[in-house]
């Protein structure tokens, strides 16, 4: 018989030392393999690649960590996400499993915890307490309840084209313009277009406003997305 696949990681931790301690850790595993670091989302969006797992680092600033979690979604489905160090809050976890992680590890996990969730999660399973399964059900049925209430799927999300949402994408990493310019391979000034437009089409004035706007705008679009795949 063949040797099973390894299950290649890409580690996403503020912490150096923690990363390098995680990644030796993981190295000894006969069925895995560290292909990665990066100690901010900017960068492992940059570097992320033929991986299977991304461990990210709970503690990171929440705006940029659940822009990571969305984007890759969105640019690597396959590629499933782990969120390590998590306060074991059942509201927390649930905030992390509804913007798209497959697996958590809270802080107070042991290592067996990390092995077992890596290992279950690259396997397509969830190690999730059966009280956390029962909120999972009853947030379902309430927002079932809420699209049978509108009606309709609601169209929440302006209608952005797709250089506008690839700059939206960098400005919630909180990239600047020459950055987004030099990402994109585009002029600065076509930059400053595409962030004028996009102001434009959610009502703000500042750059500012806009992550935790779009933070709240796509957790209803995921939201509903969810419910009509679960009808189908």
């Amino acid at each position: 018989m063949g040797r099973k696949p390894m299950i290649r990681a890409f580690i996403v931790e503020q912490n150096q030392l923690i990363c390098n301690i995680i990644s030796a850790f993981l190295e000894k595993q006969a069925d895995m393999v560290v292909v990665g670091w990066a100690t901010t989302p900017e960068a492992a969006l940059e570097q992320i690649g033929g991986c299977d797992i991304v461990l990210l680092d709970g503690k990171l600033p929440n705006p940029r960590k659940f822009t990571l979690i969305r984007l890759l979604a969105k640019i690597a489905p396959q590629v499933k996400v782990v969120v390590l160090n998590l306060e074991p809050s059942e509201r927390v976890i649930l905030q992390h499993l509804e913007a798209g992680a497959a697996g958590y590890v809270p802080k107070d996990g042991s290592v067996d915890t990390l092995l077992r969730t890596i290992r279950a999660t690259h396997c397509g399973e969830s190690l999730v307490s059966p009280r956390l399964t029962t909120m999972l059900i009853a947030r379902v049925a309430e927002l079932k309840q809420l699209l049978t209430k509108q009606g309709v799927y609601p169209n929440v999300l302006p209608a952005l084209t797709e250089r506008e949402r690839e700059v939206l994408d960098l400005v919630k990493l909180g990239l600047g313009n020459r950055e987004i310019s030099k990402r994109l391979v585009i002029e600065v000034g076509t930059v400053k277009n595409h962030i004028h437009n996009i102001l434009r089409k959610y009502k703000v004035n500042s750059r500012r406003e806009i992550p935790s706007l779009v933070e709240k705008e796509e957790e209803i679009h995921l939201d509903f997305k969810r419910i009509v795949s679960s009808e189908v």
